[in-house]
């Protein structure tokens, strides 16, 4: 089963889009930004700003050559549990 999530940012129109392969940012039915593979060459780098916090700030997703960043502070509490665990379901190396 695919996982897929949408998750609302900044914008009441632009959404996170996660699903079992890929993730990027949406406005309605448009792809904005690049579209990042979520595979096993992926990584995700947990950055806390400030580095004292024990809150996640930043999750950057890296491939050899691609970089995906993700501001947590644009979401909920809930909505970053929800980011957290779906990443963690992937399969993805952290």
């Amino acid at each position: 089963m695919m996982a897929y999530l949408a998750l609302y940012g900044l914008s009441k129109f632009k959404k996170l889009e996660i699903d079992a392969d890929q993730i990027y940012w949406s406005l309605g039915y448009m792809k904005i930004g690049q579209i990042f593979p979520l595979n096993a060459r992926t990584k995700i780098q947990y950055i806390l700003i400030p580095p004292h916090n024990p809150d996640i700030h930043l999750f950057k997703l890296k491939t050899d050559q691609q970089e995906f960043n993700i501001n947590m502070s644009e979401f909920s509490a809930e909505d970053q549990k929800t980011i957290h665990m779906l990443l963690k379901s992937l399969k993805i190396r952290c």
